[in-house]
């Protein structure tokens, strides 16, 4: 985004040393036509012909200012919406952190809690923090070769509970395959998975992205938007990402506190 902003003062500098140049190039040419005498100037043939230059050149620098004001108003309006943008983008970028530190914080209190407690908390908080209106993560599971739904939260969150897919079917299944993070907005659905429209529901914007750890994908992170809202871009797809690889931390973490308290006990 800070690069659109740059982009836009770069236009803005050349529309303006565009009109600098007109402008002295105006006055040039109007100090040469009224200092040369009539009888000898190269650039008129009559006083009549050095006016009708005159009166041509100062309108064709008028239209060009007025050009130059209005293209103004346009860069202005996208530099405030811009700005606008990296405004929300900084707040996105805070509220994940803080999530993903409270996430943390009650890991480590709690960590005594299953696995199911802690990725409902994950789940459900992520739902504010990207204004989503449902979620779901999927983990795998090794010994059915399956990805399976795990949690649920928000607005019809019982349509995906309990779920299934093996590794690369549907999209859930294509990002755990690929490990590629999906932003999936209407003409996306359309063109790459049309088969997974289902009628009767409407989605108006969704992100998929893979939980790693280590290089090894333990699941998907599913968030989407279906009562209103502006489509996702990759930038929430790349904060999805970032909380999905720190829930998959956890998870490992959790999973290896479960083997030593376990094997703490039975030495006891």
């Amino acid at each position: 985004m800070e690069q659109h902003l740059n982009r836009v003062a770069r236009y803005r500098r050349h529309l303006w040393t565009a009109g600098a140049v007109l402008l002295g190039a105006l006055t040039v040419t109007v100090v040469l036509l009224s200092s040369t005498p009539s009888g000898e100037s190269s650039l008129s043939t009559s006083p009549s012909s050095q006016g009708t230059a005159l009166v041509g050149l100062c309108t064709l620098v008028l239209v060009f200012v007025l050009y130059v004001f209005y293209r103004e108003r346009e860069l202005h309006t996208v530099e405030v919406q811009l700005q606008g943008v990296l405004v929300r983008e900084a707040a996105l970028r805070e509220r994940i952190a803080e999530l993903s530190a409270l996430f943390d914080v009650t890991t480590q209190l709690a960590m005594k809690f299953d696995l199911h407690a802690m990725l409902g908390l994950a789940a459900r908080r992520v739902l504010a923090c990207l204004d989503a209106d449902q979620s779901s993560i999927m983990l795998y599971n090794p010994n059915r070769k399956t990805l399976e739904v795990r949690v649920t939260a928000g607005v019809d969150a019982s349509l995906v509970e309990g779920a299934t897919l093996k590794p690369g079917e549907g999209i859930a299944g294509f990002v755990f395959s690929s490990g590629e993070a999906l932003v999936i907005n209407p003409p996306e659905m359309r063109a790459r998975f049309a088969q997974e429209v289902k009628l009767g529901r409407h989605i108006i914007s969704a992100l998929s992205v893979p939980m790693r750890f280590q290089g090894t994908t333990l699941g998907v992170f599913n968030v989407c938007r279906v009562v209103e809202g502006e489509e996702f871009t990759p930038f929430h797809a790349r904060l999805l990402l970032s909380f999905a690889e720190h829930c998959a931390a956890v998870i490992v973490k959790q999973q290896h506190y479960r083997r030593v308290s376990g094997g703490d006990r039975k030495a006891a």
